[in-house]
């Protein structure tokens, strides 16, 4: 089973995004993008910007859980020209979050 990201379909809908006058938040806004590998999206973004695409348009969603990997996806898009980045940590999206495993301060 090939569970690759399908690169040519992803590089025509964000051909299309554009024509339609649309911005590219690629990797998603709601942390979509940690279903993909630091690999994939690296992959992705640079099969945008070698079909043309100008990277000014793209808004990717560069944060992880690690911040060794958002560092590096940050750098990346920074370099390629990127508009802006979307940082934000996965868990910061969640509605509620188990604080149970947080430290405490007690006085």
């Amino acid at each position: 089973m090939n569970l690759d990201a399908n690169v040519g379909a992803f590089v025509r809908h964000c051909k299309w995004l554009l024509e339609k006058g649309a911005g590219l938040a690629i990797f998603g806004t709601n942390s979509q993008a940690n279903s993909l590998t630091v690999a994939e999206r690296i992959r992705l973004a640079d099969a945008l910007l070698d079909a043309g695409l100008p990277a000014s348009s793209m808004m990717p969603g560069t944060g992880t859980p690690s911040l060794v990997d958002t560092v590096l996806l940050t750098r990346h898009a920074v370099d390629a020209g990127a508009a802006a980045c979307q940082c934000r940590h996965p868990c910061s999206i969640r509605k509620s979050v188990n604080t149970d495993c947080l430290p405490t301060t007690q006085n």
